[in-house]
């Protein structure tokens, strides 16, 4: 007669047969014990390679930036740079708030991202700056490119073997413009709507109380996997706090937001790295919360003849009120903007060149002014 009965062995659950041969039944108990170990110890190695494959991913994709720190200086010289050396193949390298460095000798970069940002900041070209194709130049509002004019055929800019500045561009090439393999070749290589696979429309970190608040929005993406929300706290080494899934291929706008916590340091540095379905990534430009964030600073500038500029680098206010007026005393512009982004761009309807002031104000009672140059 045969007949069995469910026991507990080792942690393990198994049917033993009871039968006059007990060495048969404790072999089929422990064969499924084993079974089921071996299944264990696997899902525990897929599980350690997949985390360490995510660990070691996580490094790869850090790209140091390194901002110049000087006036007017070098490329080849460390000094000119917050990381004290030259920039390298990966580098995200910024050169902003009126800073001007020279390109003063052939450079070769691979993966390289440029970004001349701020009023009169400048590269100034006496040799040539030769890029791949992953390579990425992009010139702010009120910055430029200055050929040094010793040489122009060796004042050039190329990407991916395309020569995207050169001899036959004008002397000082303005922003706002962008150059990368999707845009053309030198007079047009810099384009103000390149191809890119995601056309951001605004990038905005503010900050209330112990929360920090991340807000970016697109007005066109194509192939778009994901966002990765970057922070650092010395910006050269960054992490990746949150993922936001993009909106695969669209023409319409969207709004993206993710909320962390304040950090205790000095100064916290937040980008965000855009990733397509085939792996292929870009950033955005690097915005900064200090200890003082809560107070609203705002930058007012003519961006070109006629145009004056107003970048919120504090908290987008939704009713914001924009008054321009002259050393006369008349107002040439007064206008209240509804749900402002976090840059607007105002015509001056003018031909008088001179100095003027501009306001700018909520209903909360907050308010700035700043004298500019037409």
């Amino acid at each position: 007669m045969i007949s069995r009965e469910l026991i507990a062995f080792s942690g393990a659950r198994c049917f033993r047969l009871i039968t006059l041969r007990p060495l048969f039944s404790i072999r089929v108990c422990q064969l499924k014990y084993y079974r089921r170990t071996e299944m264990y110890y696997m899902k525990t190695i897929f599980t350690l390679l997949f985390t360490l494959v995510l660990v070691l991913s996580g490094f790869a994709q850090t790209r140091p930036v390194n901002k110049a720190i000087v006036w007017y200086g070098d490329w080849s010289n460390k000094n000119s740079w917050s990381l004290g050396r030259v920039p390298k193949d990966g580098d995200s390298v910024v050169i902003a708030d009126g800073r001007a460095i020279v390109v003063d000798k052939t450079f070769t970069y691979k993966e390289l991202y440029l970004n001349v940002t701020g009023n009169n900041s400048y590269i100034h070209l006496k040799g040539k700056l030769n890029l791949d194709k992953e390579s990425t130049v992009e010139l702010g509002n009120g910055s430029r490119i200055m050929a040094f004019g010793a040489n122009r055929n060796n004042e050039t800019i190329s990407i991916g073997g395309v020569r995207k500045y050169g001899v036959n561009d004008n002397f000082n090439l303005y922003g706002y413009g962008i150059a990368n393999k999707n845009t053309g070749a030198s007079p047009n290589g810099f384009s103000t709507s390149a191809a890119l696979p995601v056309q951001f429309t605004s990038f905005v970190v503010t900050q209330k109380n112990d929360q920090i608040q991340i807000k970016w929005s697109t007005a066109q993406e194509k192939d778009n996997s994901h966002f990765e929300v970057e922070k650092s706290v010395d910006g050269r080494n960054w992490t990746a706090i949150a993922v936001v899934f993009g909106n695969g291929t669209s023409n319409l706008v969207h709004q993206y937001s993710y909320i962390t916590k304040a950090e205790n340091t000095p100064v916290v540095y937040y980008r965000i790295r855009q990733v397509d379905v085939d792996g292929s990534s870009t950033y955005t430009s690097i915005r900064t919360i200090s200890a003082d964030s809560n107070v609203q600073n705002t930058k007012i500038y003519t961006s070109s003849a006629g145009t004056i500029t107003i970048d919120l680098t504090g908290e987008v206010k939704p009713n914001l009120q924009v008054t321009v007026v002259n050393m006369n005393g008349q107002v040439l512009l007064n206008k209240v903007y509804q749900n402002a982004s976090y840059r607007i761009t105002v015509p001056i309807n003018s031909n008088s060149k001179g100095i003027y002031v501009v306001k700018v104000g909520d209903n909360s009672g907050w308010s700035e002014s700043k004298k500019v140059v037409l």
